[in-house]
């Protein structure tokens, strides 16, 4: 199983985040200000940054200090496209508290902190950029996942809200702070920065990667840590691989059914060959057709919820599957760009790359 940023957190008496504050105000030009604490930068080129802190409510006072930790940047420092295989994680421990301890012997070592995020991560490589485009490109006519909805941002052009362009991602409906997925173009991810923020040889790498990714946030650690009975960081990362494992296994299906992704024109033979009755078969053309029109398997079942019980909107799901349709339909341009005219489902992307 890979990661690729995680962050941690550690309660402090006030004596100590003062010598810590202290210690790396020492690096001038390496940190600044924020509102009741800093951020530290000068371990940024190894991947960590530090932020001190104050939480400060009724009938709650304490002192913080956070790692956000980059975990491959800290073992490959110029890397910012490879993944950390979680597997080692005793060797990053290490690693950390090594540069840590050198920047002030008060800074707690990362084992004894409190996971507070982790980003479950998968590189897919495809063939060229050309694929990765294509490839996104259908994934953002999936569906959003049990209780989560897709993530939109202001568009200043149409004046509304879009879903984001290079990507196909959700969060939780009730809290940002919960789970989010996300399955985006790592090359135009990158691309968006600023000018000589990654190399050449980093970008090179990025063009064929679909990059996967979970990124459990506070309130999921939680649920998390209660599920699996984990006490410590250590403890945690040593169960990760079955967490990101069943992570991944239970949310990709729900985004994008493995079930193969047709044109529009073959889903209809196919439904029309299938030994469903004609009301059923019409039900499954009528669903697959709106879906193709409005791009998104999501809106399709909103339209649908106005006539049809989500009982009913379950069942044309499960055997749109069960004939091998995927309810997400591609171009015929996309199709092409794939051997065989097969693009692979998420899941599948995700056993073969997550070895």
């Amino acid at each position: 199983m890979y990661i690729h940023t995680f962050e941690v957190t550690y309660e402090l008496p006030k004596k100590k985040s003062k010598v810590i504050q202290e210690d790396l105000r020492k690096d001038k030009s390496c940190w600044k200000a924020e509102d009741n604490g800093m951020l530290y930068f000068g371990l940024s080129n190894k991947g960590i940054l530090i932020r001190t802190f104050l939480i400060n409510k009724k009938n709650y006072h304490t002192y913080q200090v956070q790692y956000i930790i980059s975990a491959e940047r800290v073992m490959n420092n110029d890397n910012y496209v490879r993944l950390f295989n979680i597997r080692n994680y005793s060797d990053l421990f290490d690693k950390v508290n090594a540069l840590l301890k050198a920047k002030s012997e008060a800074l707690p070592k990362v084992n004894k902190c409190k996971l507070s995020r982790l980003d479950f991560c998968v590189n897919a490589v495809l063939d060229n950029q050309s694929q990765v485009k294509a490839y996104i490109n259908t994934m953002r006519r999936g569906k959003a996942p049990r209780n989560m909805k897709r993530f939109e941002v202001y568009d200043i052009f149409s004046k509304r809200v879009k879903p984001t362009k290079d990507d196909m991602t959700v969060h939780s409906k009730k809290s940002f702070d919960n789970v989010e997925i996300s399955i985006y173009n790592k090359y135009a991810q990158m691309m968006k920065e600023k000018e000589d923020t990654y190399s050449n040889e980093n970008l090179e790498e990025a063009k064929n990667i679909v990059r996967i990714e979970i990124r459990c946030k506070k309130e999921k650690i939680k649920e998390l840590k209660k599920k699996y009975k984990l006490d410590s960081l250590s403890a945690f990362f040593n169960r990760a691989n079955k967490i990101g494992s069943e992570l991944f296994n239970y949310y990709l299906p729900q985004i994008a059914s493995d079930a193969t992704i047709r044109t529009l024109k073959d889903a209809e033979e196919r439904i029309a060959k299938s030994e469903y009755g004609k009301n059923t078969k019409k039900l499954l053309w009528d669903f697959v057709k709106i879906a193709n029109t409005v791009r998104s398997v999501s809106k399709t079942i909103e339209i649908f919820k106005k006539c049809h019980s989500k009982k009913v909107i379950n069942e044309l799901l499960i055997r749109l599957n069960d004939i091998d349709v995927n309810p997400i339909t591609a171009t015929k341009e996309d199709l092409k760009k794939f051997d065989c005219g097969y693009i692979p489902s998420l899941i599948e992307l995700y056993k073969e790359f997550s070895k």
